[in-house]
């Protein structure tokens, strides 16, 4: 919907933190990646379009770094 094609969507396994799922980790060429957790779809929504569209990390969702 938001006409993006260069944004790849996965799956992965359990990254240790059960009590903050669900979490999204984003990750961008040359920065380090940022992993949010306890994600619903407003703050996803707002991760994906300040985040991965505009580049400015939602430090209020994220949970580590790197």
């Amino acid at each position: 919907e938001a006409g993006v094609a260069d944004v790849i969507v996965t799956t992965s396994g359990c990254a240790g933190m059960c009590s903050k799922e669900p979490m999204v980790t984003v990750e961008m060429l040359g920065k380090e990646p940022i992993m949010y957790g306890q994600m619903d779809a407003n703050k996803m929504r707002q991760v994906f379009k300040r985040h991965v569209q505009q580049g400015e990390v939602q430090s209020m969702f994220a949970i580590a770094r790197g």
